[in-house]
């Protein structure tokens, strides 16, 4: 009779260690498909995608408050361009965007802006490809370019945008 209530008990044990190894190999497994760092990488990417969108929303619509609300109190803007260009340059800070994009305003009508593709980069990078045209108010020539802008986000805000353009065409018809 012992032998017979032994053998129960090591079944429900095998049974119980069994069990446990699944739970446990569960765990494991789950831990491992959801790192928590993948996770917050993933995350942030996209918040930091919808910023930069909502950033771009605001701008065609001219909402220039509703653009300095998508950047940090110290962020930079540089436009690597040349002179005659009016809105080539470094510009600091949330009034320094307000003067970006009244620069642009100023000296373009926007004829067209289309942003063709948006790539999240490493961590807090956005990376934005896009093409535009611009009546130049000055002599009524248009400029038709693409270019790409980076962007940094850090806690949901854009810190720093930097945009590349044929500058070399822009320069040229800026000319009066």
């Amino acid at each position: 009779m012992n032998k017979m209530m032994f053998k129960p008990m090591r079944t429900a044990n095998l049974a119980f260690k069994g069990i446990f190894l699944l739970l446990l190999t569960s765990f494991a497994l789950f831990s491992c498909d959801n790192n928590d760092s993948e996770t917050l990488e993933i995350n942030t990417d996209q918040a930091n995608i919808q910023v930069v969108n909502t950033m771009f929303a605001a701008f065609g619509k001219g909402d220039i408050k509703g653009m300095q609300q998508t950047v940090s109190e110290n962020t930079v803007w540089n436009y690597n361009g040349v002179s005659p260009i009016p809105y080539n340059g470094t510009y600091t800070g949330k009034e320094g965007v307000a003067n970006f994009v009244t620069n642009i305003f100023s000296s373009v009508d926007v004829v067209s802006f289309k942003v063709n593709k948006i790539i999240a980069g490493d961590h807090n990078t956005v990376v934005v490809l896009g093409e535009e045209t611009q009546k130049i108010k000055s002599n009524g020539k248009m400029l038709t370019q693409s270019w790409v802008q980076v962007y940094s986000v850090e806690n949901g805000l854009i810190t720093r945008m930097e945009e590349y353009a044929n500058t070399a065409l822009a320069a040229e018809l800026f000319k009066n």
